[in-house]
């Protein structure tokens, strides 16, 4: 059996709990490999030196019933300098040692542990009393998840006068939009090929975080649009089942394949289409693959089986009639390919600017 643990958690104010502190130091504990005698939870200022369950704990360790006592920090067993020092030379002197969250343990056999412990004390009085500094932390931590839990509050319908009641309802989530993930997928398709760009000719690139920047801007994009009095933005109307689909909302690889396909089978003109299709075969890498097979045409792109299963999903390639194992444009990837012509495509990157 490993050490025996005492769990002490504090809040300062009556409209904080101990959940999180008591949750995250069972948790420590158990990856540590404490054996857990007991937790201790309270609520009162860190400089109060009359503290009901802190004595419970220093009861445990005089009768050497514990070997730590686990903290979220340091301020959380007190606030003052001078008191927690003598704190800590007691227990030390029981063997007991107080260990943090982080894993740090304040020792004062050491001069080391001693040091630490006594900087660690300074700043936290120095929080406490500092009168330059921002609202106290254990307020402003309230406030925050306050904020994070409750949104905003409503009156119940029926509810009036200064008695009426308040119902916190959470914020509407974005709803799945396919445009706005088309939209955030183009630009940091942009981004990473201004980035190679700019890379080869020794600028500074910040490739990651342009792009977490893009995800953000479209995910508050969708939130905003969420939060609206008349509810999200409805999603665009469904694509009938022969009907074109916004090239645009191809994936890009998936995309490029598709147009290969389908200017060797159609064409550009109406007079230009040819019996194609695609036949099972490999790749120079030996993976599953699928040959384009045009007639009158010879050495075709072998496309990967991981390329092609996107258009199968989107329901612009099929198992041909004639032959199962084969793959043949559908009719809505043929109407798919005459849109993109009428519009005036011409290359896969074409029509994709939003």
């Amino acid at each position: 059996m490993g050490q025996r643990a005492a769990v002490y958690c504090r809040v300062s104010t009556t409209d904080q709990s101990c959940a999180r502190q008591e949750r995250d130091l069972l948790a420590f504990a158990i990856r540590a490999g404490y054996e857990v005698v007991g937790v201790f939870k309270e609520t009162g200022s860190g400089v109060k030196l009359e503290r009901v369950e802190r004595r419970k704990v220093m009861a445990l360790a005089q009768a050497r019933q514990i070997d730590v006592i686990l903290v979220t920090e340091l301020s959380r067993w007190g606030r003052s300098t001078l008191d927690l020092l003598e704190n800590l030379r007691e227990l030390e002197a029981r063997r007991v040692s107080v260990i943090a969250l982080s894993g740090m343990t304040f020792d004062l056999a050491s001069a080391t542990g001693r040091m630490l412990a006594t900087v660690l004390a300074g700043i936290s009085e120095f929080e406490r009393q500092g009168p330059q500094l921002p609202p106290d932390r254990p307020r402003v931590g309230a406030q925050q998840e306050h904020r994070r839990r409750h949104h905003q509050a409503r009156p119940r319908p029926g509810d009036s006068g200064s008695g009426r009641a308040f119902v916190t309802t959470p914020p509407r989530r974005p709803p799945s939009a396919p445009m706005r993930k088309v939209r955030f997928r183009e630009e940091a398709r942009d981004i990473v090929a201004k980035d190679r760009r700019d890379r080869q000719y020794g600028y500074a690139v910040d490739t990651a975080g342009a792009i977490a920047r893009a995800l953000e801007r479209a995910y508050r994009q969708g939130f905003e649009d969420a939060q609206q009095p008349d509810g999200p933005v409805p999603p665009p109307e469904p694509t009938p089942p022969d009907g074109p689909l916004e090239w645009v909302l191809i994936p890009p690889r998936p995309r490029t394949a598709f147009w290969s396909c389908c200017l060797f089978i159609f064409g550009r003109k109406s007079g230009d289409a040819r019996p194609g299709r695609l036949e099972p075969t490999e790749t120079v890498r030996g993976t599953p693959g699928w040959r384009l097979v045009v007639d009158g045409v010879t050495d075709l792109r072998v496309i990967g089986a991981k390329t092609v299963q996107p258009l199968i999903n989107l329901a612009l390639l099929q198992p041909d009639p004639a032959a199962s194992e084969r793959l043949v444009i559908t009719d809505k990837g043929r109407a798919t390919w005459e849109l993109f012509l009428r519009r005036g495509g011409e290359f896969p990157e074409d029509l994709t600017s939003l």
